[in-house]
């Protein structure tokens, strides 16, 4: 009988505050394949930080 492996949490980081997203965010793959996540706040240039917009 097998066992059941535990499921291991996705933690997601966004790229331009480099905070982790609890909330909503947008994923984005880009032409080389890379995957980016950004936090919905950065999208609306709310952050002090960085602004994506």
């Amino acid at each position: 009988m097998q066992k059941n492996k535990p499921v291991e949490a996705v933690v997601r980081i966004c790229e331009f505050c480099r905070t982790e997203m609890t909330g909503s965010y947008q994923h984005i793959k880009t032409k080389r394949g890379s995957d980016l996540y950004i936090c919905n706040k950065c999208l609306a240039g709310q952050t002090g930080k960085n602004k994506a917009v």
